[in-house]
Order: structure tokens, then sequence, then C-alpha cells
């Protein structure tokens, strides 16, 4: 879709996002614009799937509002959430380069804009100026680094650190603010336990020794965060 077939709310939201992307970062100005002439925007409500796990990315996608659960699902029926995805992060890179499956589904946890670009018009730009190879090789590399140190973390970490690392950082980008130093997160159990890697039953044990300790809260479907800066120090 070429840029000037943008509604102007849809243009302004690019040109604000695009640029600060980290892999685009470092892009001079006429390679991003042209990068921009090729998106299009797709509107996904939430629950709606944008990628499947094991299936080829047909292009790039960069969140440009809302936010997307990344996951995947084991053949035995368990299910492990990597992140929940918010703006300026992209997905389906690498199967755009190598043509091979997405390692995780996403879904969209709300109601996301998402900017696509299609695989044939990102890989003959890359072909066009090789110069930018560089800057996909870094990003490729810094989510290695990511998904190594995850690993580290996983093996090495307590699950109470890790659960409340993860309150944290949920609140941080996601949280609302409903009372005097209370915030709240729409987050269930199943959800937390997902993300970690442990069973709901773990989860909820853990909750509670926070529960008793007056830093959350534990309410149908949320949790609320009475004591943000206490809980980033457990």
């Amino acid at each position: 879709m070429p840029a000037d077939t943008f509604s102007p709310e849809d243009m302004l939201l690019i040109q604000r996002v695009v640029p600060e992307m980290q892999l685009f970062r470092n892009w001079p100005q006429h390679d991003v614009q042209g990068l921009i002439e090729d998106m299009r925007v797709i509107r996904d409500p939430a629950g709606r799937c944008l990628l499947r796990q094991g299936e080829i990315a047909d292009g790039l996608y960069a969140i440009a509002a809302g936010s997307v659960e990344v996951s995947a699902g084991h053949e035995d029926g368990r299910r492990y959430i990597r992140r929940f995805a918010q703006p300026g992060m992209l997905f389906g890179l690498v199967s755009v380069l190598d043509g091979r499956g997405s390692t995780y589904s996403y879904v969209a946890r709300e109601n996301t804009k998402i900017l696509f670009v299609r695989r044939a018009a990102f890989l003959a730009m890359l072909a066009r100026n090789p110069k930018l190879w560089p800057s996909v090789a870094n990003h490729v590399g810094d989510f290695q680094r990511m998904a190594l140190a995850l690993l580290d973390e996983h093996i090495f970490e307590r699950l109470h650190v890790r659960l409340t690392r993860v309150l944290v950082a949920i609140a941080k980008t996601y949280g609302i603010p409903v009372g005097p130093g209370v915030i709240g997160i729409k987050i269930t159990q199943d959800d937390l336990g997902n993300l970690l890697g442990v069973t709901r039953q773990s989860v909820s044990k853990e909750l509670k020794r926070l529960e008793r300790s007056k830093l959350v809260r534990i309410e149908y479907g949320q949790i609320m965060l009475t004591n943000v800066p206490a809980l980033g120090k457990v």
C-alpha cells in the first residue's frame, strides 16, 4: 500500500514509530521512507492470531499500537508464553530471512495495529543496499542474547524472584492505576505460569506469600500490586 493511501492518523503513527524501532534506527532516511512506502496497516482485534507457530512469515510485522502475546505450544498441550510484545517490537524477521516456520505464535492481546512489510519487498531492499545487513545481524544477535539471558534466569533464579520481576515489568508496561499506590494488571495465574514455565499451583503458592506480605492483592482475572517499590526489592 503506497504511503499516500494511509489515513493522516496512520501516517503520523508510522512516522513516529518506525524510525525509533531498533532495526531501523540507524538506517538512512531514504531507506526508512522506502520501507514505509511498502507498508500497510493491519488492525487486529484482541484474540486474533497474526502468525502461527510453524507458519512461514509472509512479511515483517511491526507493532505500532497495542500488545501481542508471543507463545509456543507443545504437542502434549503445554504452552509457554515467551513475552508480551509491545509497540516498537517486530516479529517474523527470522522466518523472513530463512524461509522456515515461525518458532512462536503471535496473538493480539488487545486491539492492535500492525505495520506489515511484504517479505519480497524487505528482501529486495536488503539486496539493493547490502550496508543494511549489519543492522539486521545486530538485531538478531540482540534477541539471541536476550533468549540466553532468559534461559540462565530460568535455570538459576528462584521462582519468587522471577515472579516479582515479571509482575513489576508487566505493571510498568500494562499496569493501570486503580488507587493510591495500587496498580492493577490483568493477567491470570495460568498465564503467569505459562510465562514462567511452571504450574499454576506454584504461581498461586508464591502469590499467596506476597499477599500475606501485603505486596499484592489477588482478584479474579487480575492482580493488584499494592507496593511496587517494595515488590521490586523482593
